[in-house]
């Protein structure tokens, strides 16, 4: 849905809100967003109840790595289809 947004729309940034976890993140930034939503899926419950605020901290910190990783690997990718020509 992102990439079929950024089409006609590529100077729109785009956040999804909606499905974003540490196993669709990197999907989600492939596809061009711009940023994550994450919500639910950092704060989640079980830290809020047991007082864990590493459990936040963590999942931060999960959530950081996917997007910086992704988007490295991205811009390398992209930096050798330039290259080539």
């Amino acid at each position: 849905y992102i990439k079929a947004l950024k089409g006609p729309l590529p100077q729109v940034p785009l956040v999804p809100t909606g499905g974003v976890n540490l196993d669709t993140a990197a999907e989600f930034i492939e596809a061009g967003a711009a940023a994550l939503g994450v919500g639910g899926e950092l704060v989640q419950t079980e830290a809020l109840k047991t007082g864990k605020p590493e459990i936040i901290v963590e999942n931060a910190r999960k959530f950081l790595k996917i997007v910086k990783e992704t988007r490295a690997r991205m811009a390398s990718a992209h930096i050798a289809a330039t290259t080539l020509v």
